[in-house]
């Protein structure tokens, strides 16, 4: 009965696969384009709460100065799943926070770590380091 909605048995497995790379790597290319601080979004999760919110993200900020501390050592150390760990509490976190920019980036960040390529996360850290101070600005004014 399903049988009209599911793939074939003769579709290989590798045919699905840039789809989902064509999505990652548009959403990875867009951080630029992305809006730093989503109040809206931050608002939501935390029940327009304007009190919650100044809090979570003063807190958020002082966790995210170690985080980035943490991720640039791993990088000297040439520790690729320590970097792919902290860039996946970056980007978890900064998406609760309403910093869609800087998660974004910390995803593509994170991928390009899996992926092998220290080199890469480490041509980033700059920008990652920039979208940070961009959200951290926009949260001061914005809360």
């Amino acid at each position: 009965m399903f049988s009209k909605w599911l793939p074939d048995g003769n579709t290989a497995e590798s045919e699905a696969t840039p789809i989902v790379d064509q999505a990652a790597e548009a959403q990875m290319n867009t951080y630029k384009e992305i809006v730093a601080f989503d109040y809206d979004d931050m608002a939501n999760r935390l029940m327009h709460d304007t009190a919650l919110m100044k809090t979570i993200a003063d807190l958020f900020c002082q966790e995210l100065v170690g985080q980035i501390d943490e991720f640039k050592l791993s990088i000297k150390d040439n520790d690729a799943n320590q970097a792919v760990a902290i860039m996946h509490q970056i980007k978890g976190a900064s998406a609760n926070a309403g910093g869609k920019a800087l998660s974004a980036l910390a995803l593509e960040m994170e991928q390009a770590g899996k992926a092998g390529s220290i080199n890469d996360m480490q041509k980033n850290i700059k920008q990652l380091e920039h979208n940070f101070n961009t959200l951290k600005d926009a949260m001061e004014q914005g809360l």
